[in-house]
Order: C-alpha cells, then sequence, then structure tokens
C-alpha cells in the first residue's frame, strides 16, 4: 500500500501538470508514465530488503530510502508549482538561471513571491512531507518480508529493474534539463568551450586599423554600462506617454548634440548570462557561429590599445564557468563590488586619471532593476524624491529613476575626470511586471531594451561619418547581440572577427525587422511592431 500510494501520487502531480499546459502532447511525456511503473517496483525491492536487515542497518537504510522518495517528490512538487504559476514547463534555460543564481538572489525572490506567513506554511508543509514519508518506511519495514524468495533471481530483477530506472530517470525533470545544458551544443558546453579557446583566439586576433584606433587617436576613456532588467516601455527616455518620468536626466540628454538615443533596441534573450555572453562576443544570432568560434570584446578593446575594467555590482555566478563569469576574467582589472549601484563611482574613483594619455576601456554591470525592485534603491533616494512605494510597479519604476541618477553620476565623473569619449548604456534584457524575465512563459517587454551612446565633441569632430551614420540608424531595429560588432566600430578596431553588417555605426549595417530575432532565434520581432 505504501508503494502504490507513492506511486500514484507522483503520476497524479505529474498528469495534473499535462493536463493544463496547450503544448503538453507535442512532447516526449511517455516516459513519465513508464518512470511511476519502474518507480513502484523499486520500491517493492527497496522496502522488502530493508525489512530484512537488523535494526540499526534498517534504521540507516529507511533514512537514505526516504530521502530519496523525498527528492523525487520534491522535484515533481517544483515542476507542478513552476507549470502552475507562469503556465509553461519547465525548460533548460529557466534552469541556467537557478544555476547561475547566487544565494541572494534567491532569497529576494522568494520574498518577494511569498509572505513570510508563506513561507513558513511551506517550509512546515516541507518538513511534514519528509515526515510522512521517513514514517511510512518505518511502519511498512518494521516487520520482515516473510515471504520466500529465490535470492539469485530477487538479485537480478533487482538489479534490471535499478538499471531501467536510471535510465529513464534521465529523460524527464530534472536529469533531462541538466542534461540539455551539458550537451554537445548545450549553452553549459558552450560556455566551457568559450572559455578553454578565447586564448587561441586571442593569439589570432588582428586589428585591421591597428595604431588608427581611437586609443590612438584620441586617448581617453571608453565606458560601457550594461544595465539589468531596463524596460524602455516604462522609460520617459523612451517612451514619451509613460505617465512617470522614469528617467529625467536620460531624458534631458536627448536634446544633447553628443547623445543619440536608438529606439528600437531589443535583447537577444531574456536572461542575463545567456543575452550578456553574446551581446559581448562574435557570436550572435544571425552569423551561426558558435561561442567556441567566438572572441571577446574585452580582448578586442586590448588589442586596440586599451586597459581593461570589468566592475559588476551583481554577485559573481555559483558557476564558474557561466559566460558572463569568463568574459569578465578577460579584464585586466576585474572587481564584484556589493552594496548599492553608485557604490561603481568609489571604484572609477581609483582608477588613475593623472595621465592624459591612459586609455581605460570599462564595462559595468549595474543591479539596475533586478527582481527584487524594493532593494535596489537607497531609502534615502525614495524620502529625498517623494517616490510612491505602493506597489510593486512603484519599485520597479523608482529602480529606473535611481539607475538614470547612477548613469548620471558615472557620466559627469567620467567627463570631468576620465577624458570621457564615449559611453555607451544598454541592458541585458527586459523585464515584465507579472513574469519578471524567462524564456517560458515568454513576452516582448522581456527583451524591450534602452540603448543610449554618448560620443564626445572631440570624438564627433575626428569621426564625423560615425557620428552621422550613427544617427541615420537611430531608428532601426537592433538586437543586443550585436553589441561586439558596434562596440568595435565605435573604438575604431575592426577586427578579424567583425562583420560590418552587424555594426550600427556602419554605414553597411543591414538588420532589417523581417530578420531580426530574439529568444536565441526562436521568435521574430515582426511580431512585436
Amino acid at each position: 500500500m505504501h508503494c502504490a500510494i507513492s506511486t500514484i501520487l507522483w503520476i497524479a502531480i505529474y498528469t495534473a501538470v499535462f493536463s493544463r499546459i496547450p503544448d503538453a502532447l507535442h512532447k516526449d511525456i511517455g516516459n513519465y508514465y513508464i518512470v511511476p511503473c519502474l518507480f513502484f517496483a523499486l520500491q517493492l525491492i527497496c522496502i522488502i530488503g530493508i525489512s530484512r536487515l537488523r535494526k540499526c542497518w534498517r534504521v540507516l537504510c529507511s533514512l537514505v530510502y526516504s530521502t530519496g522518495i523525498f527528492l523525487l517528490f520534491i522535484c515533481a512538487i517544483f515542476y507542478a508549482s513552476y507549470a502552475l504559476i507562469y503556465g509553461q514547463t519547465f525548460d533548460e534555460y529557466a534552469l541556467l538561471s537557478v544555476i547561475a543564481t547566487n544565494p541572494d538572489e534567491i532569497v529576494n525572490y522568494l520574498t518577494a513571491t511569498f509572505s513570510l506567513a508563506k513561507l513558513l506554511l511551506i517550509g512546515i508543509l516541507i518538513v511534514t512531507l519528509f515526515a510522512v514519508i521517513l514514517w511510512g518506511t518505518f511502519h511498512t519495514t518494521s516487520q520482515p518480508y516473510p515471504g520466500q524468495m529465490k535470492k539469485k533471481k530477487v538479485i537480478v530483477f533487482a538489479i534490471a529493474i535499478v538499471y531501467f530506472f536510471i535510465n529513464y530517470l534521465m529523460t524527464i525533470f530534472p536529469a533531462d534539463q541538466v542534461l540539455h545544458l551539458r550537451r554537445l551544443n548545450g549553452p553549459m558546453n558552450a560556455f566551457i568551450q568559450l572559455k578553454n579557446n578565447l586564448d587561441t583566439h586571442t593569439d589570432s586576433l588582428t586589428i585591421e586599423t591597428e595604431n588608427k584606433t581611437l586609443a590612438e587617436k584620441l586617448p581617453g576613456t571608453v565606458i560601457v554600462v550594461i544595465g539589468e532588467s531596463a524596460v524602455r516601455d516604462r522609460m520617459s527616455a523612451f517612451n514619451n506617454s509613460y505617465p512617470t518620468d522614469t528617467t529625467p536626466w536620460e531624458k534631458a540628454q536627448k536634446a544633447s548634440p553628443d547623445f543619440i538615443f536608438f529606439d528600437k533596441a531589443y535583447a537577444n534573450f531574456p536572461n542575463t548570462v545567456m543575452a550578456v555572453t553574446q551581446a559581448l562576443t562574435s557570436s550572435n544570432q544571425y552569423n551561426k557561429v558558435p561561442l567556441k568560434d567566438a572572441i571577446d570584446i574585452i580582448d578586442v578593446a586590448k588589442k586596440g590599445g586599451y586597459h581593461t575594467y570589468w566592475l559588476s555590482m551583481q554577485n559573481k555566478s555559483t558557476v564558474s564557468d557561466a559566460g558572463v563569469t569568463v568574459l569578465a576574467d578577460r579584464a585586466d582589472t576585474v572587481k564584484w563590488l556589493h552594496g548599492q549601484d553608485e557604490t561603481v563611482i568609489q571604484e572609477l574613483q581609483r582608477i588613475s586619471t593623472e595621465d592624459d594619455t591612459v586609455n581605460n576601456f570599462i564595462i559595468i554591470h549595474l543591479n539596475g532593476s533586478h527582481f527584487r525592485y524594493d532593494r535596489r534603491v537607497p531609502e534615502s533616494f525614495i524620502q529625498s524624491r517623494h517616490l510612491p512605494t505602493s506597489s510593486k510597479e512603484d519599485y520597479y519604476d523608482n529602480s529606473l529613476q535611481y539607475t538614470d541618477y547612477v548613469l548620471q553620476q558615472i557620466f559627469e565623473y567620467g567627463k570631468s575626470h576620465m577624458h570621457l569619449q564615449a559611453m555607451i548604456y544598454i541592458s541585458d534584457h527586459g523585464e515584465n511586471m507579472e513574469y519578471t524575465h524567462t524564456s517560458s512563459p515568454f513576452r516582448f517587454d522581456m527583451v524591450r531594451i534602452p540603448l543610449w551612446l554618448y560620443l564626445s565633441p572631440e570624438y564627433a569632430q575626428a569621426y564625423p561619418d560615425t557620428i552621422r551614420t550613427l544617427r541615420n540608424h537611430s531608428h532601426d531595429i537592433f538586437t543586443n547581440d550585436l553589441l561586439f560588432e558596434s562596440l568595435s566600430g565605435i573604438i575604431q578596431a575592426p577586427s578579424n572577427f567583425y562583420h560590418a553588417e552587424y555594426d550600427l555605426s556602419s554605414p553597411d549595417y543591414s538588420l532589417t525587422l523581417d530578420q531580426a530575432l530574439t529568444l536565441h532565434g526562436k521568435k521574430h520581432i515582426r511580431e512585436d511592431i
């Protein structure tokens, strides 16, 4: 009875999911019903075997067995909960987000999604589930199984059941998603190959305009700011009809001849690791270059004459081979900072600016508007500006306004103290107020992002054609996996990995609405226009 109840309950959980997901029948769900049959047989074997052990071994094996059953149920419950909340099944990219998430982000998500009372209730239910499974195991194995069995046949049968159970277990959640990440062309494997091959590609890197780069002609600083979860729909600098002035400084800069705003920029993926990795490498959705064959913009900047910096307000990924971590480690100076985003100003002040010939290429990765929004903005900032705090949307808008303030501070310090020649602001991806950012379910506001450039008057005088071309492309479709080419063009360092048709600063830029893609080629942006 114990084994039958466990098996039926396990089947019921997955059946509830598949009956509610419209496209579930298009997937191979048969294994989710083969596994329970093997699960039932394996439970019987384990229960019979444990019941015949001495008491101390019976207690220990019961604890191990119950833990295994508990973990299987936790996976099933998590899978079902995700499907019920988001209306779609958990996929490999969602798993990648979980794997690359640090403990702080997990706490932020849980505390924002559930109240303290609900978290306490969930904890109690989890403990109760384990206690019930353990009690059932102790109760069922308290008396030795009385039946007669032939030992050799039982061993052969047990080996066969274990073999098929493990094999089929690899085809269902979460093992199938882990294997998808690690498969030959899977994201995690791609990041590992990128890491392994970058040194080789750097050795073969050549700059077509060597000794004629921006660093050579106009010594100074280039700052690339990567925002977090900023959707341009809610930014007043990009959406004039938005009722709240969430970006007052940026909006004011639209009138400056030194700034260029791009109103049709999209992310290549609604996930930081996937989006940023392609944004800063020569791999994109259109050239079909795999990450293992790509070069990164940091090494291009080094070759072009810059000392490179990676200043991140985000915690370092728990996965050392995750794409963002791989790219950060290419910089000459890497700092993983803590605190509010304005902390980055203090780090900028530590960079030497005494020598007018020093060239700095600085990538700043902000916390921006990452969920939870209310933890991204200092209380003093909210109070000094009398910002509303009555809803999640209010806190999100406040985070955009705080980012606007931080961008202003970065710009003003760079211009006054670092011979700022260029500053680029772009977000990794957008944000949906209901589902935040995920590939499943996908919404287009998850990939609508801001993009603007500042180019100094000296830059405009030295490269008038580049300025003119960028302005001509300010209303063109752009996806941020083409940032590598555009940055290469802006710093006047086209390389043997560069393609002009993907560079906003080139007259040859040719991405059209019909060609533009997101979700790594799975969605056409024309569906959003």
